[in-house]
């Protein structure tokens, strides 16, 4: 793998772990929600943090029990689709 892609890949990462931090603070501040907003806005074309950020929803709201049975294929695709980036990744 190429310098400049492991860079992006650490990148991203970097950003999953600040959206993962901030959105599991009792409290946010502003610009912990605007720092949020602006990690999504980033996985809008990050397929990467768009699939890493839709997995960890996901574990968060079915290890409370909020996942509607509606979305649970929706969930299972993001996760396929996250296992595929991996790959590339490797």
């Amino acid at each position: 793998m190429g310098t400049k892609k492991m860079l992006k890949h650490f990148q991203t990462y970097n950003l999953f772990r600040q959206y993962q931090k901030l959105t599991t603070l009792p409290v946010l501040s502003v610009v912990d929600t605007q720092r949020i907003i602006k990690i999504l806005e980033i996985a809008e074309t990050d397929d990467l943090l768009d699939a890493l950020i839709t997995n960890f929803e996901y574990s968060l709201v079915q290890e409370e029990g909020f996942l509607e049975e509606d979305y649970v294929e929706y969930y299972k695709q993001q996760s396929e689709k996250l296992k595929m980036l991996i790959r590339n990744i490797s």
